[in-house]
């Protein structure tokens, strides 16, 4: 498989939706008229297109399938017979009369792609194609956004993890340097020699220090 092609990874179980994001696919949806939208976030180092969020969620959609397409530039209509139609996951795990694929673009890239699908009724038109299009930015702005405070709690989790560790090997040194007479450069290198010799972090080490002392 080349770079040139796109693989859906369809897994329900592995989305980490948002309320926000939910919200907004559901109004497509019913702005639409569809029986299901999802939405999907582009991989650029394998170009695949991994599921974020689907509405509503279908049972038979938590077995996991990847299926291969051909890229999409422009939103397209698929039809049972058409190229491609059965390409799509949605068509696999639901009955699908009519698919509308729009794929997002974000910095002049596909940054993803929504799609819509219908069992029954009447085809989709420019109406539709365009609410997709616009939806499928916004879907897009949020996933990265969501993204970017998960990046930034984690930052913050492990910047509380360092400041904490730090009181540890202050506290423990200035206990070594009391009970040994030690200097303060002693002390850490007795905490550093006795975490690579027993092969345990430092805090660990300087944490039994401190029972110790107590």
């Amino acid at each position: 498989m080349s770079h040139k092609d796109w693989l859906i990874i369809y897994d329900l179980s592995q989305r980490n939706e948002s309320s926000s994001l939910s919200s907004v696919l559901d109004l497509l949806v019913a702005i639409t008229g569809s029986d299901n939208g999802h939405v999907y976030r582009m991989d650029p180092a394998t170009c695949d297109l991994r599921l974020i969020g689907a509405r509503p969620a279908l049972e038979d959609g938590r077995i996991p399938i990847s299926l291969k397409i051909e890229p999409l530039d422009e939103p397209r209509v698929f039809r049972p017979g058409d190229p491609g139609f059965g390409s799509f996951p949605e068509t696999v795990v639901s009955q699908v009369e009519s698919l509308l694929a729009v794929p997002i673009h974000a910095e002049g890239k596909v940054a993803g792609m929504v799609t819509l699908c219908r069992t029954a009724g009447k085809q989709y038109g420019p109406g539709d194609i365009e609410a997709a299009r616009k939806a499928g930015v916004a879907l897009y702005e949020l996933d990265a956004l969501r993204l970017k405070l998960r990046t930034v709690h984690q930052e913050n989790v492990l910047l509380e993890k360092r400041l904490a560790e730090r009181k540890l090997m202050e506290r423990a040194k200035g206990l070594l340097q009391v009970q040994n007479g030690w200097t303060e450069e002693d002390a850490y290198y007795h905490l550093r020699r006795t975490s690579r010799q027993q092969r345990t972090p430092m805090a660990v080490i300087a944490q039994r220090v401190i029972d110790v002392g107590a």
